[in-house]
């Protein structure tokens, strides 16, 4: 049942739909360009750290092949949310989602599980004193550090398996050091360019667990072209169906 503060949003993926909150807080272009990047093949679980209203995970089970995904939200409210998407989505054969906190979980979540970790974490330091909203929390290191969520990765995911992450550029040497420090090699980055002028702020990042160094830059994600319409790669991501290697 949709409450009063809240609207349901047409994912363009399977006819999936998300109750979302105007008043909190909303995915962004961020989540639909890393699910775009995430392989999962028929026989493997994804986790998703920090699902939020669900987004991600559920466009990981339109758009790949992936036995089960399983979302953790520290936040009940935005939990609760997704729980209710999952119904109006009938994937409960599929996606599941968890109440909890990832750096106390552990009961929950045995280690090694999970063959690919995806994560969009909060990526702006925490200096305030001041209360969060919900927003805020999703953005800000208060609940969930790097180094959180890639010592839970580290405990969670198998050996080889693998990580994705979507971050701002000016944390990205941050989350490279903390993806070494915990056996999380980074391979791959994809950077995001809103246009073939702007400067690069945003970008996803592969890793492997115990993989052996070798690192590929690929060409840059370019939302818009020059008369600000989507290009072709992104009409692809937003409408287009299976990822790529899936």
């Amino acid at each position: 049942m949709i409450r009063n503060d809240e609207i349901i949003l047409d994912l363009d993926c399977c006819g999936y739909k998300l109750y979302q909150s105007p008043s909190g807080y909303c995915f962004t272009t961020d989540s639909v360009f890393l699910s775009a990047c995430v392989r999962a093949t028929s026989n493997e679980r994804v986790l998703e750290i920090g699902s939020g209203s669900g987004v991600i995970s559920f466009l990981i089970a339109g758009k790949t092949d992936a036995l089960e995904i399983v979302g953790i939200e520290i936040q009940k409210r935005l939990y609760e949310m997704s729980l209710r998407s999952l119904e109006l989505n009938k994937l409960n054969d599929r996606v599941k989602f968890i109440n909890g906190d990832i750096r106390t979980i552990k009961n929950v979540l045995p280690a090694g599980s999970f063959d690919v970790v995806v994560s969009n974490p909060p990526y702006q330091i925490h200096n305030s004193k001041d209360e969060l909203s919900e927003k805020e929390i999703c953005k800000t290191e208060v609940l969930c550090s790097l180094k959180d969520l890639l010592t839970a990765t580290k405990r969670l995911l198998k050996y080889g398996g693998r990580f994705y992450a979507v971050i701002k550029t000016n944390r990205l040497v941050d989350l490279i050091s903390e993806m070494r420090a915990n056996q999380i090699e980074p391979k791959k980055l994809i950077p995001i360019q809103a246009n073939i002028e702007s400067d690069i702020d945003l970008c996803i990042i592969e890793g492997k667990r115990n993989g052996r160094p070798g690192f590929l830059t690929c060409k840059p994600i370019i939302i818009y072209d020059e008369k600000g319409n989507y290009t072709p790669e992104t009409q692809e991501i937003y409408y287009g169906h299976k990822n790529k290697g899936n």
